[in-house]
């Protein structure tokens, strides 16, 4: 089954076609029939890629990976435009698949995409490090950081997860870029995030309210 990306790869940027993307693919993944096959991620004609859409690509290949009963393959090709190429493999994409493709190993600029289940002290140090050495800054100045961060792995623990959803296990991706102008830091978790855990909670005491857009539950849910 192949499945191509949109020109604009970017769930930032191009959030509604991204999305759309990605989800032809959890929804065939879901597919209880969906057994033995080899699912081909078509990236060739993508001309603009941000690390976002990449991660969250990696979360749902790593997720089906690890459940070893589908036995799905995964295959793919780069993009032929020299910047998304770049990008895809600066971001540390290629050090979680199997390929002969390039890898630009992490450098000063940037920590490439890292995964996790737990807080992880020593992954948060680097991550503070990172950024005082390029914003010249000292420890104080990211202590709260460390905190946020401590915060978002933490939470990612704490979600509730169903075997059923493709995205099932808990994992945290993180990734960082610095240039001149700013530090670029990307966190995802596949918890199922603040609409879906409202909307269930909410379930389980007004049956009869009609399912609105995530949106509405985001909206609550920050109001508190």
């Amino acid at each position: 089954m192949v499945f191509s990306a949109p020109l604009k790869f970017s769930i930032i940027k191009n959030a509604n076609e991204t999305c759309k993307f990605l989800k032809k693919i959890t929804d065939f993944l879901k597919t209880k029939s969906t057994k033995n096959v080899i699912v081909f991620i078509d990236l060739f004609n993508v001309q603009y890629m941000t690390t976002d859409a990449v991660m969250y690509l990696l979360a749902i290949i790593c997720n089906m990976k690890n459940r070893t009963e589908r036995k799905i393959s995964f295959k793919g090709n780069q993009p032929k435009d020299a910047e998304a190429c770049k990008l895809l493999q600066q971001s540390g994409f290629f050090r979680f698949v199997k390929s002969a493709a390039t890898r630009i190993n992490q450098n000063g600029n940037n920590v490439q995409i890292i995964s996790g289940q737990d807080v992880n002290g020593e992954i948060i140090k680097e991550l503070v490090e990172f950024i005082n050495r390029n914003c010249f800054t000292k420890i104080k100045f990211t202590q709260e950081l460390y905190d946020v961060f401590v915060e978002l792995m933490n939470n990612t623990v704490q979600h509730a997860y169903d075997k059923s959803e493709i995205l099932s296990e808990r994992n945290w991706y993180l990734y960082a870029n610095a240039n001149k102008e700013k530090i670029k830091i990307v966190f995802l978790d596949t918890g199922l995030g603040i609409a879906e855990t409202v909307h269930r909670d909410w379930g389980e005491y007004f049956r009869d309210i009609a399912r609105k857009d995530d949106g509405y539950y985001v909206e609550s849910a920050l109001k508190g």
